[in-house]
């Protein structure tokens, strides 16, 4: 093998340049982005000085709590998709060149390095759509910063406390930029867990690299040029490489500015920065109001079903309807109403792969009814494919209701012998209103693990990461997941 390095590079020295200086559906005219840098909040310096200047003890014990859910859930959908098809194949094309490296892989004995152990761990944690969901931007915050974090503790040792302390930091960054350009960002096509995620990676990691200001600001630029991700990539096999991405680009944009790789004062505001360009009127307050006073941990939810959060309120309308023995063979028709949005996104009675079942309401509904229950196992290809779910699925009709907002359904359903019946939603299971309990969780993070690392003990690895603050060093939740018991 040829290394082209055997040492760091040095430069000489050199000095740098001055910096330079409500509804979903309905688009707001395009507009350019802000002339001037003077007219908005310096929410990019702002950002960074909290990530910097926050200490463990300014969190407050509710967030941290909230924090340890955050992680068994994402442990959980992490170790139910780290053998799943689209992760393997994704695996496989990085394996030509990765390097081997000390950084873990969740659930495997394989090592890589940092940057690749990050894309896989972070498109792991999002390929099941069973990760957390943040509101009002339904990103999925907690996948990307996961993914960098332990593919960090390779790098590093790092202790289980500081672990959750940068996960927090890293989760707020992200979900405070994504609420400044939600909810223009992802109605106009962006996929805001990859494009927002990159921020909670990047942030996370240079708290742990122990930034100062300036660097930190350099970080969250650095992300912000390599934002990427579309809407369009859901139910494709590539929409886990944009949550990949996310993962792998924040550690990298933290390590740049390692290297003094500079970037913009203010890379989020003003003229041609990152919020102005990905929304029109962006919202700065929602990056720098109240920061370490609100957390955005108090909204967020755990999914209960491993589909599409718009969905979510369908599939407990339909086992509400099953509970009343309305079986799957008496069902004539099932009408939804709800917000345009989940029209957009989830309307396709015509599927032909589990990723693509996964975005589809009309699918969740037949298997709802069919088999009683949604789990991972209800969107495998035999399901898919099954005559009975796709004779079903052709029954299901769906009509744009823009006077409910993202979330509430209404549904009626009639049966053979002409009987209508009626079901409504307005919070459902996992949503912050219905949250799932802590032994909901375990019992999701015994579920997942069964198919993707069965060798796990989930009950004293649910343990570890109850007490994580406790861990001396994070390699030991790591061994934990691993065939040989070994980080």
């Amino acid at each position: 093998m040829c290394h082209l390095f055997l040492e760091p590079l040095t430069l000489a020295p050199f000095q740098s340049a001055a910096p330079l200086g409500d509804h979903y559906l309905s688009l707001p005219e395009s507009k350019a982005p802000p002339t001037a840098t003077a007219a908005v909040p310096d929410v990019t310096a702002a950002l960074a000085r909290f990530i910097v200047r926050t200490r463990y003890e300014d969190i407050p014990k509710k967030t941290r709590k909230d924090a340890r859910r955050a992680l068994v859930n994402s442990m959980a959908a992490t170790l139910g998709g780290c053998r799943n098809d689209v992760i393997v194949r994704l695996t496989n094309s990085l394996l030509p060149f990765a390097g081997t490296g000390p950084s873990p892989l969740i659930g495997h004995d394989r090592k890589m390095d940092a940057p690749n152990a990050a894309f896989v761990n972070g498109a792991s944690a999002g390929v099941l759509d069973f990760c957390d969901t943040h509101f009002p931007t339904v990103m999925h915050p907690s996948a990307t910063v996961v993914g960098a974090l332990y593919a960090f503790s390779g790098l590093h040792k790092l202790s289980g406390r500081d672990f959750l302390y940068a996960f927090i930091l890293g989760f707020e960054a992200q979900a405070r930029v994504g609420s400044s350009v939600t909810p223009h960002h992802y109605a106009h096509g962006y996929h805001i867990t990859s494009s927002c995620g990159v921020f909670g990676s990047a942030t996370a990691v240079g708290k742990l690299l122990g930034q100062d200001e300036r660097r930190m600001i350099w970080t969250i630029g650095n992300a912000s040029t390599q934002s990427a991700g579309m809407v369009k990539a859901c139910g494709f096999m590539s929409k886990s490489i944009g949550v990949g991405n996310a993962a792998k680009n924040g550690l990298l944009a933290a390590y740049y500015a390692e290297q003094d790789i500079g970037a913009p004062q203010q890379s989020l505001e003003g003229k041609f920065g990152y919020c102005g360009v990905m929304a029109p009127e962006p919202k700065y307050g929602a990056i720098i109001e109240n920061l370490g006073e609100t957390w955005e941990f108090d909204r967020d939810a755990f999914k209960a079903y491993p589909a599409g959060i718009v969905i979510h309120p369908v599939i407990d309308a339909c086992l509400e309807l099953r509970g009343r023995n309305i079986t799957a063979d008496r069902i004539a028709q099932v009408h939804i109403r709800g917000n345009p949005l989940m029209g957009n996104l989830t309307s396709r009675p015509v599927v032909e792969t589990e990723r693509e079942a996964v975005v589809s309401v009309q699918h969740s509904v037949a298997v709802a009814f069919i088999d009683g229950r949604v789990g991972v196992q209800q969107y495998w290809t035999d399901r898919v494919a099954d005559p009975k779910v796709i004779a079903l699925r052709d029954k299901v009709t769906f009509q744009p209701d823009p006077s409910l907002p993202v979330g509430p359904i209404r549904m009626t359903l009639r049966t053979t012998d002409g009987v209508l019946h009626e079901a409504k939603v307005d919070h459902w299971r996992g949503s912050l209103e219905r949250p799932l309990s802590d032994d909901d969780l375990e019992k999701k993070l015994a579920e997942l693990a069964a198919i993707g690392a069965p060798h796990c003990d989930t009950q004293r690895l649910a343990d570890m990461l109850w007490r994580i603050e406790d861990i001396g060093d994070v390699k030991e939740i790591v061994a934990a997941t691993t065939p040989s018991g070994k980080a």
